[in-house]
């Protein structure tokens, strides 16, 4: 059973949500079996319009087992021959038509898709050949992405693999110690990060109704523990201030990812700036 957990926010199919399984399924449901190809666009939405209109082609042949689509997708069926389903994927996976799309919402709480007004969108169709000739294009550079992806995930995992091994044997150490938080070279020592080697929430002293550099929580990357951007916002008295060199800690985030970090390498070491009350700063003694 597909439903809109198996759609990615920007189209596509979610690799990382598994599909929901049925035992049987009776007469009334035969209409929402998946015999070929097949576009589906998410018509629910429950986040706020950031799936609503996401499209997700779907090729049975290369899929083990059967398909059925939840009443939260709805099924586009192509009208005539000269349609590439591949084509219109790409067209609804483009940032100004998923605009157009999620217009065309309505709801409070649960957005739902009209139907209705959907009639009233209007698309370039060029001639069946160019159709196919951009989906190649395009899908050509999603398998190359997806490629690089995986990639990418293995030297992560080879990262992670060569973290714990660096930070708990270091470099050439050849004699041991035990310790309370366990094996560690014996020349290493082991202090408190509080106050032996860090000063939590460091009181800068910065100025009241002054514009500094502020970073939000999701300015922070998780993957790359990187500052994505920053903005700039006049200091209330709320949030926490840093320097140059300071390590930011998350301790709060509503998508289970606490502990992601960064360290502050974009002010001149002369400078403070703000950030979320989600953060903890940690300044190096």
């Amino acid at each position: 059973l597909l439903t809109i957990n198996n759609v990615k926010k920007e189209g596509g199919f979610t690799k990382n949500k598994g599909v929901s399984y049925l035992r049987c399924i009776d007469n009334s449901m035969l209409r929402f079996k998946i015999t070929d190809r097949t576009l589906l666009i998410a018509n629910t939405d429950m986040s706020r319009g950031s799936i609503i209109g996401a499209p997700l082609l779907i090729n049975p042949n290369q899929i083990e087992y059967e398909l059925i689509y939840s009443m939260d997708l709805t099924k586009l069926n192509p009208k005539a021959g000269d349609i590439n389903l591949e084509y219109i994927f790409y067209l609804l996976k483009d940032p100004f038509y998923r605009y157009l799309v999620k217009r065309f919402a309505q709801g409070t709480n649960v957005l739902h898709l009209n139907h209705n007004l959907m009639f009233n969108l209007l698309i370039p169709l060029p001639p069946f050949s160019e159709q196919k000739a951009i989906a190649k294009v395009l899908k050509d550079f999603d398998e190359l992405i997806e490629v690089i992806d995986k990639q990418i995930e293995n030297f992560e995992r080879i990262k992670k693999g060569l973290m714990q091994e660096l930070l708990t044997k270091g470099i050439g150490h050849k004699e041991f110690k035990d310790t309370e938080i366990g094996r560690i070279p014996k020349e290493w020592e082991v202090k408190r990060l509080w106050g032996e080697t860090c000063e939590i929430n460091p009181n800068y002293k910065i100025q009241r109704g002054k514009v500094y550099k502020f970073v939000p929580m999701e300015a922070v990357n998780e993957d790359f523990y990187k500052v994505k951007f920053y903005t700039e916002r006049e200091w209330t008295g709320s949030g926490v201030k840093f320097s140059y060199g300071d390590v930011l800690l998350a301790r709060i985030t509503p998508s289970a990812e606490n502990g992601k970090t960064t360290v502050i390498d974009f002010l001149n070491k002369d400078e403070y700036g703000i950030g979320s009350t989600e953060f903890i700063v940690f300044k190096p003694n």
